[in-house]
This record gives C-alpha cells, structure tokens and sequence, in this order.
C-alpha cells in the first residue's frame, strides 16, 4: 500500500515476537523514516533494502542490516559468488555518489506530492498516504469500476498497475506509479478524458 506501520506497532511487534522481525525497506529512498533504531535494542530484527528503487532496479542487489549473530548464520547459507563481480563494482560506484540517488529519490518524493494532489481532486478516487514510488487509489462507487478505468488508460496508452481482485481488502483499488513530470500528466490528461 506505500504507507508505514507506526513506531508503537512496529514495537509491539518486536517485543511480541518470539523470533526473528524482518523489516522490509524497499521503497524506504522515498520516505524520511529510519527503522535502523530498531537495531540498537533488539538483537532479533533484521532490516532488508533494495538498490533496485534507488534508480537501479537492473543490478538486483538487496542487502540487509543485523545484529552480527544472524548475519554470521546468514553467512553460514549464503551461495558463494551469489553477487557477480560487475554488480558489486557497480553498487560500490554508484553509492559513493549517493548524493545523486537522493536528488533522484527527493524529486519523486515532490512529484509524488503533487500526483497525490492531482488524483484527489477526482471525486471517485479514495488516495491512501505513500511513502513509496507509487499511490495507492480506491475507485469509489460510480460509474465505472477499477478494472473498467484500467482497461480504458490502457487503451490511452497509459499502463498503471490493476490490484483489484489480487485481495479482498484491495477491492476496487488501483496502484499508479509516480513517473515523470510529462509521465504524470499523461495519466492525469488520460483520467480527464475518461470522466469528461
């Protein structure tokens, strides 16, 4: 969905659990909240990250963070040579140059802002808060329903991700990248002609 657990469910959950809390960090480039705090008291969490929605989703290389006892077993099943020479070189560059990824990641964070705004003024459109690179968007009851805007951005040549059916609370729902400034208004113009 793109939105983040609060502090006080994530720490019920950590003191709940008898084993091991895997926080997933995929899409945290797009979100200002750090979970590593976790990590100071609780031997039992790890934290797993992505490159892939820093801007290099092509190197498909995650990593994780965790308390020296699990990434020693970690270690204990980890395939050798499970990262090819070209995909550990080319991370160590481009993360010496993390400044860029940020201002990649920071620019979306502002045109994730401005879309939010953009969909909400639609009346049939229910917009979840995001922390990702995507909005998440209940088609409220109208006319048409997700699976029938869906098929008609298609036939626009705006392709946007359909969740509906994929689970019974993402009835009626629709997940829309935020792409480019000229990407955003694509969709924007594309909606606007359908509910004309």
């Amino acid at each position: 969905t793109g939105n983040l657990f609060s502090d006080q469910d994530v720490q019920a959950i950590i003191e709940a659990a008898p084993g091991l809390v895997v926080l997933d960090e995929a899409y945290t480039a797009f979100t200002q909240y750090d979970s590593q705090k976790w990590l100071v008291e609780h031997r039992h969490v790890v934290i797993m990250r992505t490159v892939s929605k820093m801007g290099l989703a092509g190197l498909r290389l995650g990593f994780c963070f965790a308390h020296p006892a699990i990434t020693n077993e970690l270690e204990k099943v980890r395939l050798p040579y499970n990262i090819n020479c070209l995909t550990q070189h080319t991370a160590e560059f481009i993360l010496k140059h993390a400044d860029i990824l940020e201002a990649q990641t920071q620019a979306l964070r502002k045109l994730r802002s401005q879309l939010n705004d953009q969909l909400s003024l639609f009346s049939c459109f229910e917009v979840f808060p995001s922390e990702a690179n995507f909005l998440l968007v209940r088609v409220l009851p109208n006319e048409l329903s997700a699976r029938e805007i869906f098929t008609a951005l298609k036939e626009r040549g705006v392709l946007i991700k359909c969740l509906d059916g994929g689970h019974p609370l993402l009835a009626q729902c629709l997940r829309f990248t935020v792409g480019s400034e000229e990407e955003n208004q694509a969709l924007i113009s594309a909606l606007k002609d359908i509910y004309r």
